[in-house]
């Protein structure tokens, strides 16, 4: 059984230089929703074009994010 794991991401006071990189995500497309999680590369979601917030319900779209290193 796989684990989903929500982040959030607080830019302010982030160094301007921090070293980070694209990793593809699912966005939550909820208007007040900060949810986004991780896509594994090769995982079963891989195949949807959408799936269900696990915080508010609302569509979530792929995409991607930029992460620290």
């Amino acid at each position: 059984m796989s684990r989903i794991g929500v982040s959030r991401v607080h830019t302010s006071g982030t160094a301007g230089n921090a070293r980070t990189h694209k990793v593809p995500v699912w966005n939550c497309t909820g208007a007040r929703c900060p949810g986004w999680t991780r896509m594994k590369a090769g995982g079963a979601e891989d195949h949807l074009a959408s799936k269900p917030c696990p915080l508010c319900s609302s569509p979530m779209e792929k995409s991607t994010r930029e992460v620290p290193v």
